[in-house]
């Protein structure tokens, strides 16, 4: 297996035996270049932010501003968006989405559930 496949499967939090062919993998690695993806337009969307909130600054700063809020934005998707990205694609058998509103159990709000349920079947029976 090559290193750039081992690579996608590790940002996905996953660790592969030496021994694992790479038709195992090749789901892992999709969504492991899929979370690159979002990492670099993060960094980039991160980075004009802090372009244009440095405006101020003088160019060296502003330049050094941008490039740390691209890093964070960055950091931001490799730590906390990678495992909602992985849940997302896993959930297979509900159309890759995380909950539902009938999986919420809450006294206070049943009645707000059954509304959207209303609001939403009106909306698609339309």
């Amino acid at each position: 297996m090559n290193i750039f496949t081992r690579a996608m499967v590790a940002i996905t939090g996953h660790h592969i035996d030496k021994g694992t062919e790479p038709e195992d993998v090749g789901g892992l690695s999709k969504i492991g270049l899929s979370i690159c993806f979002a990492a670099f337009l993060a960094a980039i969307q991160f980075g004009i932010a802090g372009w244009y909130l440095g405006e101020n600054f003088d160019p060296d700063t502003r330049v050094i501003f941008a490039a740390v809020t691209a890093i964070i934005g960055t950091c931001i998707v490799l730590i906390i968006d990678r495992n909602f990205i992985y849940a997302a694609d896993t959930r297979a058998d509900t159309g890759g989405v995380i909950s539902t509103i009938d999986e919420i159990d809450d006294d206070f709000g049943n009645e707000v559930i059954e509304l959207m349920k209303k609001t939403f079947e009106f909306q698609y029976a339309t």
